[in-house]
């Protein structure tokens, strides 16, 4: 609530570094001296994602340090990334430890959806007082979409589809493009892939027919309502102005074609696409290519790479939960191209639901190896 993204201007950011800390502290202190070994799960992962975080890690602190960069935008990135690490370690290793627990778990993140609708409303209603701006476009609304992977774990279908009226309803009031965009494409991704494993068809197509009207609807009626601000969202001229999207990424392209070989390698380090650009480069690709170099955006590539494989391991053994990493995998790809990733705190919940499905799917294929060594 002290982000300029609550419609907020000025607001002391240290606390949220605080309470930063003093979670990672808790998670980290649960790996270190829970009942199980966190290292003997990791050496267990056929596609270990935590390779590629720890050496983004290790990147971004040697180029900050070559380049000298301001040391608050260096520590906040280290610290970031550092979470994530620990974020996917720790959801990955209490939900192994409590699997009988898990509907108890996920009370807890839809009751954190919640929270998130409600910080949106919050955020929507300072945005137009403090700005003095007719509608709000809410940057917290990605929060929402990190949501809807935990909502499809509901197993009541009608509380299910309740949330999920409710998320589609808040992305289509939020007027932001980038989720707009990306949430049908996480649904479709997600049917897709749960009719592979259970071989319906026929359900795929009518659900996707539903998602499709469903979500036309609400962005009819919050068009309509809006007096054509949400249509005029997607008019050409601002579709590729995008909120000044091209001028950015021409500045940042331009800037990167400039620069030495061992500058285009290796990057400029945290912090300096904001004091080129004002604000980050909303896209990861050229994000991590003009902060971090080739070697940077080759890192990013390789963490995309093996959430994929990941996804493909488990829909390839018709895993309970593969949907939700696709439909989760689907947002990192799809937002990536015109928002940031890997250094929003939105992403703790990438990171968590990665870990809780990775928990839960080896879990199911561990028990459908043992009931066949029992039948042989």
């Amino acid at each position: 609530m002290s982000s300029n993204q609550a419609g907020l201007v000025d607001m002391d950011r240290g606390i949220v570094h605080k309470l930063l800390i003093i979670l990672i502290s808790l998670l980290l202190g649960y790996i270190f001296w829970g009942k199980k070994s966190a290292i003997y799960s990791i050496s267990k992962n056929r596609h270990n994602p935590v390779i590629v975080l720890v050496l983004i890690f290790l990147w971004v602190g040697l180029v900050g340090v070559l380049n000298q960069v301001d040391l608050g935008a260096l520590l906040t990135h280290l610290l970031i990334s550092f979470w994530w690490i620990i974020t996917y370690l720790f959801a990955k290793k209490y939900t192994e430890n409590h699997i009988e627990e898990f509907q108890q778990i996920l009370r807890l993140y839809i009751i954190m959806y919640f929270v998130y609708i409600w910080v949106n409303i919050i955020a929507r209603n300072q945005i137009q007082t403090n700005f003095e701006r007719d509608f709000a476009i809410t940057v917290y609304i990605y929060y929402i979409l990190l949501f809807i992977p935990f909502i499809y774990m509901i197993q009541r279908n009608i509380i299910r589809n309740a949330l999920l009226i409710i998320a589609i309803a808040m992305v289509a009031t939020s007027y932001k493009r980038g989720t707009i965009i990306c949430l049908p494409i996480m649904l479709i991704a997600y049917e897709f892939v749960q009719s592979i494993i259970k071989n319906k068809w026929f359900s795929f197509i009518r659900r996707v027919v539903f998602l499709v009207v469903a979500i036309g609807v609400f962005l009819f009626l919050v068009n309509e309502t809006s007096g054509g601000f949400l249509s005029e969202r997607f008019a050409k001229e601002e579709l590729e102005s995008g909120s000044g999207r091209s001028d950015i990424w021409d500045i940042a392209l331009t800037a990167i074609a400039n620069r030495s070989f061992l500058e285009t390698i290796v990057g400029t380090g945290s912090g300096s696409s904001v004091r080129l650009l004002g604000t980050g480069a909303h896209n990861e690709w050229i994000e991590f290519l003009f902060s971090f170099g080739v070697v940077g955006v080759m890192l990013y590539a390789s963490m995309c790479i093996i959430w994929i494989s990941e996804c493909l391991y488990y829909v390839k053994r018709k895993a309970e939960y593969a949907p939700h990493m696709c439909m989760m995998t689907t947002y990192l790809l799809i937002g990536g191209l015109f928002s940031g990733f890997y250094f929003q705190h939105t992403s703790f919940y990438f990171f968590s639901l990665m870990g809780v499905c990775k928990a839960l799917n080896d879990k199911q294929l561990l028990s459908t190896c043992h009931q066949l060594k029992k039948h042989l």
